[in-house]
Order: structure tokens, then sequence, then C-alpha cells
């Protein structure tokens, strides 16, 4: 298993490599020397893989934690990719609806000055 010394001490080679955490958990690491956390499962008999994020950003332990929740969703028979997506998707959606209450509530607000102007007041 890695520690987070091996994980600050991983030079970029010649070519990208992955550096092995456990159970499908790796440091990808480029040539050019970015490092990212990457997951590699099986969903549906095909083999995927899930991003975490670019170490520092996303500790060892933090990464570990994020798989061991993709995990679970993958025990209940979900593919945690398409689970993240889906999250995203919700999140985004609730965002639009903030903005478009926002967005009424000014144009109910400044219609009343519209008006007012088309009128002479």
């Amino acid at each position: 298993m890695l520690t987070d010394v091996a994980c600050r001490k991983a030079q970029p080679g010649p070519k990208d490599r992955k550096i092995p955490d456990a159970l499908g958990l790796y440091l990808f690491v480029t040539a050019k020397g970015a490092k990212s956390w990457r997951w590699k499962y099986r969903f549906a008999g095909k083999e995927k893989k899930l991003i975490f994020g670019l170490y520092p950003e996303v500790s060892l332990v933090r990464a570990r934690q994020l798989r061991d929740d993709a995990r679970a969703e993958l025990a209940q028979g979900l593919d945690p990719s398409v689970e993240r997506k889906r999250r995203k998707a919700i999140a985004t959606s609730e965002s639009l609806e903030t903005f478009r209450q926002v967005a009424l509530a000014w144009h109910k607000q400044r219609a009343k000055l519209w008006i007012g102007v088309q009128k002479g007041v």
C-alpha cells in the first residue's frame, strides 16, 4: 500500500505509469509530472475507470474514502461513474432552478418600473 511520502516522491518517467495502492486504486503519474488518483473497477462485465482528482489536492486518505464510497455503490448494483454524473446533473439542475427564481423575482420587481416608464410616469 502507498504512503503519503511515496506519493510525494513519485517522479515522472519517460512514460505514464501507475503506482498501485489497494483494491483497484492507483496513483497515475504522467510523463510531464501530473499525478491523479484513479480507480479501476468492473461493471456489467466491462472494465471502467473513475478519476478522483489530482494529488495533492486529493490526499491519499481522501482518495481511499472516495474509492470506498464508490465500492459501496458498486456493491448496491450501481455504476459509480453513472451515479457521479447523476449527482452532478442534479446539482446543476438545482442551481439553475435557483437562478430561475432569482431572475423571475428580479423581472417582477423591474416590470413595475418598466410599466411606469411606458406610461410616462
